[in-house]
């Protein structure tokens, strides 16, 4: 068997896009220490994802790639691998902007069980809430702090209950990227 040097980017390639596992392996080692070396070159966090991500990037650009645009695979992948990590950390970027808005007390609030006139004594950031949209505050207050079934929810909305299951899918999302420090 040949070595990874002996193969060439596009010998490679066309063993990939015939579905040659051992093909996809050794591309795998070529550009396995480029990745990381663009990984740390950026600075990106969470180094283990975005290698995976830089892998998806890999297969990708051997499925694309093009040899007629007289560009060589290296520079055609380098080029599509600084895009996605350009995203990938201004993404990292926006979301440091985000401090932690809920302290121990206020998530304890938020199993607290309610009634509708009852004047809450809850204190959620107002940073927090106007992240959420007019629905998904009145869903959050309805589902995590009145304990209100999803059907009701559903009903006072007049939406599916996909939908509410979808916006409090959101929230959780909003909910964790607020709570990681």
């Amino acid at each position: 068997m040949k070595k990874i040097i002996d193969f060439n980017d596009n010998e490679l390639i066309y063993l990939i896009r015939n579905n040659n596992e051992q093909a996809q392996n050794l591309l795998i080692k070529k550009y396995d220490k480029f990745i990381h070396l663009k990984i740390h070159d950026m600075q990106l966090k969470n180094h283990e994802d975005c290698f995976q991500e830089g892998l998806m990037v890999l297969f990708n650009c051997a499925k694309t790639y093009n040899e007629k645009y007289n560009k060589t695979f290296m520079k055609y992948f380098e080029t599509i691998l600084n895009n996605r990590f350009i995203d990938i950390k201004r993404h990292q970027e926006k979301d440091n902007n985000y401090l932690v808005l809920l302290d121990e007390k206020e998530i304890d609030y938020c199993s607290v069980l309610c009634e509708d006139d009852i004047k809450l004594d809850f204190n959620i950031n107002d940073v927090f809430l106007s992240k959420l949209t007019l629905m998904e505050r009145s869903v959050f207050y309805d589902y995590y702090l009145c304990n209100m079934p999803i059907d009701e929810i559903a009903n006072k909305q007049k939406v599916g209950k996909k939908n509410i299951y979808y916006v409090i899918y959101r929230i959780k999302g909003k909910i964790k990227k607020y709570m990681v420090k």
